[in-house]
């Protein structure tokens, strides 16, 4: 049997007017899969396939414009370095080690044949045949190779991050479209958009150099500009471009390859293209378009390689406005019309990169319920103070972020405070930015701007006097506001889940079901106890219960429990049980009425089962010392009509007695 792993995609939605930004976003990603996960597809099964052994490459597609549009697409990057396109079905771990079975299909297939080469169905031959190489080349052409089975071995976590040097090598696609300006133009600008990760990473990238000179090349797929120059199927691109560079390996840590496309290939606006990594060590491979965007979408692009996602919305305010929408961040869209700079990477992300500028940690201590601290905040384009908070909402376990972004320093020419808008649902003033980290599999993912409604937009900072409190368990609270700092108090607390006082169903009765009624909290789940005279009930913990005591008195303790509360307990108010009754049934007599026979009292099935006693009566009168469960018939009842009275008596119940239908006359 073997498994698919089929194209999975992340759309984003964008606006046009003044912006330029990525769009329809598809499924969001899957849990990442484990260590030496398997995968079998058994629709290929029968397939010819080609065995490789490589590295699992994600790329992110963003491109921004009128139509703007975003996905995720895989390759398996072969040891000689070449890209293979495949089609998987979920999301799986940047650089996971890949060994499996590529279905041999559409231009693979095609190639083969015309050579003579193809496999027969079901026979697999190795990458480093002739066929093989036959087979990857046509696929690298871009025709991604459906996964047969594979296994994928997630790559190991990240270290700290230690100082080193990034090397940047550029290549201009010549033939499709046009890279305006020189080469020392264009190299000015990879230049600076290099320098913005220098000072970004604090010391992390020592220095971010361009490599020897831009080297142009003619792409072999000739893909016409109004089609993306190929940018959907980068592979091709990418194999191309990387042998302009003999010699340089693009997995080794800190080497990045940079294709540079002319703006026609963005279609309706600028594209970006990046391979992902894992950690602000790694190189790796990226594309963008050259115009005025080109700093913003290239800063995005190398975020990518660092392993960094995408800055989103908390909400959508229109159906096309949510990914890529946290202005305040360069993983957020490009935005053409005016030379807009990136904005200094935010707390979330920096954490996520294990930089270590002065960031402020506020939690609630372990042995504590309520925690409340003041903090004075810098710019999060500053150089030295306070530069964040990160907070843990004890509620929810969710982590945020809290910088103040003033437009000042690093931040002076963003698209954020600058007056310019997107959407009349949508402002970016100054103020205190809060963000919130998603998680995959424990593994940090997109960050999301918290907005909060103001005269009808949404609005993505806070102003002094205004809070942030997303449960009971923490708020932010702005105190004063200026471009060179921001007074904030974080109050963080244990919240006791809200409750009221339990009620029972019914009043309790010794054999009857009596259920509790918990009234209005607000937890996720409930405990019980049931109590006579204040005393817990052995045993007795489930929502319902039976009385099998009278004259005691009962109630029900409920205890709500919700994650990152403190508990509460209540109980009812207590009720006297009452004794039970018994089910019944008229009893029976059976025997002939007749002098010297025998007469038989059936007391039938009562519920619950008593203690019996018996009177027999003739003609309503009670029969002296008749008070066994049979009757012997004597003279004095010829012409007479008998019947016998049951009576059930049991501890707590009431005692009951029923009287049966009479017999026939007495004869002799």
């Amino acid at each position: 049997m073997r498994t698919r792993l089929a194209l999975a995609a992340v759309l984003s939605w964008f606006v046009a007017a003044t912006l330029v930004g990525p769009g329809p976003a598809m499924a969001a990603p899957t849990a990442a899969a484990p260590a030496g996960r398997h995968y079998e597809d058994p629709r290929y099964a029968d397939h010819a396939a080609v065995a490789v052994d490589g590295t699992l490459i994600q790329t992110e597609i963003d491109q921004f414009g009128t139509s703007p549009a975003s996905s995720t697409a895989y390759a398996v990057r072969i040891d000689d370095g070449t890209l293979v396109p495949v089609s998987v079905t979920s999301e799986l771990p940047a650089n996971s080690r890949f060994r499996g079975e590529l279905a041999i299909t559409g231009h693979a297939s095609k190639a083969l044949k015309a050579k003579g080469l193809m496999p027969a169905a079901g026979r697999t031959i190795d990458e480093d045949t002739s066929a093989g190489s036959i087979a990857l080349t046509a696929a690298a052409q871009g025709a991604a190779l459906p996964v047969a089975e594979a296994t994928v071995t997630a790559p190991a976590v990240a270290a700290a991050p230690t100082p080193q040097t990034h090397r940047a090598y550029v290549a201009k696609l010549t033939d499709q479209g046009s890279v305006d300006g020189s080469d020392a133009e264009i190299g000015a600008k990879v230049d600076d958009m290099l320098a913005y990760w220098t000072t970004e990473s604090d010391g992390a990238i020592t220095s971010f150099s361009r490599v020897g000179t831009i080297k142009a090349f003619d792409s072999t797929a000739d893909i016409p500009a109004s089609q993306g120059c190929g940018i959907r199927t980068p592979d091709t691109l990418w194999n191309q471009a990387r042998l302009l560079f003999p010699g340089v390996d693009f997995s080794t840590p800190g080497n990045h390859l940079i294709v540079l496309l002319g703006d026609e290939c963005g279609n309706a606006g600028p594209v970006g293209q990046a391979q992902v990594g894992t950690s602000i060590a790694n190189g790796g491979m990226s594309m963008v378009t050259v115009d005025d965007t080109f700093k913003q979408v290239g800063v995005h692009e190398l975020g990518h390689n660092f392993g960094l996602e995408h800055a989103n919305l908390d909400t959508c305010p229109t159906p096309s406005v949510c990914e890529y929408y946290d202005l305040y961040s360069p993983m957020s869209l490009a935005v053409s019309g005016g030379a807009f700079e990136p904005p200094a990477l935010g707390t979330l992300f920096r954490s996520e990169l294990g930089l270590t500028d002065t960031v402020t940690t506020v939690s609630l201590p372990a042995d504590s319920l309520l925690h409340t601290q003041a903090v004075a905040l810098s710019p999060r384009s500053s150089a030295d103070g306070t530069r964040g908070l990160l907070v843990t909402d004890p509620v929810t376990g969710t982590t945020y972020s809290v910088d103040l972004r003033s437009r000042t320093l690093r931040d002076a020419d963003t698209f954020y405070g600058s007056g310019f808008t997107i959407s009349d649902d949508l402002r970016y003033p100054l103020g205190v930015v809060i963000e919130r980290q998603t998680t995959i599999a424990g593994t940090p993912n997109a960050t999301y701007l918290m907005t909060h409604s103001f005269g009808g937009r949404d609005i993505g900072a806070f102003a002094a006097g205004e809070a942030f409190e997303p449960s009971a368990g923490l708020k932010v609270a702005v105190n004063a506001l200026s471009s060179t700092s921001a007074s904030v108090t974080v109050t963080v607390k244990r919240p006791t889940v809200a409750s009221s006082a339990p009620t029972l169903s019914s009043t309790p009765k010794v054999g009857v079901l009596v259920t509790a009624i918990e009234g209005t909290w607000d937890s996720q789940a409930f405990n019980y106890q049931w109590r006579l005279d204040g005393v817990a009930i052995p045993g007795a913990t489930q929502r319902t219960y039976k009385p099998t005591v009278a004259g005691k008195t009962l109630a029900v303790e409920v205890t709500g429990t919700r994650t990152g509360y403190l508990s509460a307990t209540r109980t009812s108010s207590g009720t006297v049980v009452a004794r039970g009754t018994f089910t019944t049934v008229l009893p029976t007599i059976t025997g002939t009425p007749k002098v010297g026979y025998t007469l038989r009292a059936h007391h039938g099935i009562w519920s619950p089962t008593p203690t019996w006693r018996y009177r027999w009566y003739s003609n309503g009168s009670p029969i002296s010392g008749a008070t066994s469960s049979y009757y012997v018939v004597t003279k004095p009842r010829v012409g007479q009509r008998i019947t016998v009275k049951v009576t059930g008596s049991k501890a707590y119940y009431v005692t009951a007695s029923r009287t049966s239908a009479r017999t026939s006359t007495v004869t002799r």
